[in-house]
């Protein structure tokens, strides 16, 4: 490869090293989900342990999340005419 200088040098890089960072940032992004994901998994877990409404909040919150989801899909295909 030949040298390149001034401005342009920064977009010098080979397939190689284009694949490479993208695996690096693939690695990244899955360790940011793995983290949330645990976080959110002890703050479950923190609340399913208060003794007296504990799982009754828990299942409220889910039950209300899917209520959402199905919500947001079925006004989104009446939108869009599906």
């Amino acid at each position: 490869m030949m040298p390149v200088y001034g401005g342009g040098a920064a977009l010098a890089v080979t397939g190689r090293q284009a694949a490479g960072a993208r695996v690096i940032a693939g690695v990244g992004h899955g360790l940011g989900k793995i983290l949330i994901l645990h976080a959110v998994w002890r703050f479950i877990r923190h609340v399913w342990l208060i003794p007296t409404f504990g799982p009754v909040i828990v299942i409220v919150v889910v039950v209300a999340l899917v209520g959402l989801s199905v919500l947001r899909r079925t006004r989104w295909r009446r939108r869009r005419g599906w």
